[in-house]
């Protein structure tokens, strides 16, 4: 809604779950609460996180694209931008090695920079 600079950090995982990108983060005892409380047992679909080799990481935001590599150990990859005011798309693609497209951020964090 307001033109400036914005930082926009792309993540894998939650970041409460303090994981690398590339990497897997420790498996929780329960995937869902109820009252405050875990419920116990997996709910959803019970299939175990798996690695990704991510290398790379590209934000698309209005008519912005930048990249920037990804080391094996960065937990997040944040970008800097300036915007106009007004609506704008963000994409996010994180890649192999070999320029590959994995997946999209699962995580997209976007904060003034001002």
């Amino acid at each position: 809604a307001k033109a400036g600079r914005y930082r926009i950090e792309l993540r894998r995982w939650p970041r409460e779950a303090d994981a690398p990108m590339a990497g897997i983060p420790p498996e929780p005892t329960a995937d869902a609460f109820l009252d405050d409380r875990p419920v116990e047992g997996r709910l959803y679909g019970g299939q175990r996180n798996r690695a990704l080799p991510v290398a790379s990481a590209r934000l698309k935001v209005g008519a912005t694209t930048q990249e920037a590599a990804v080391a094996a150990g960065d937990k997040l990859k944040t970008f800097t931008v300036t915007l106009d005011a007004g609506p704008a798309d963000i994409q996010t693609v994180l890649f192999d090695r070999d320029g590959k497209p994995l997946c999209g951020a699962f995580y997209v964090s976007v904060r003034s920079d001002e």
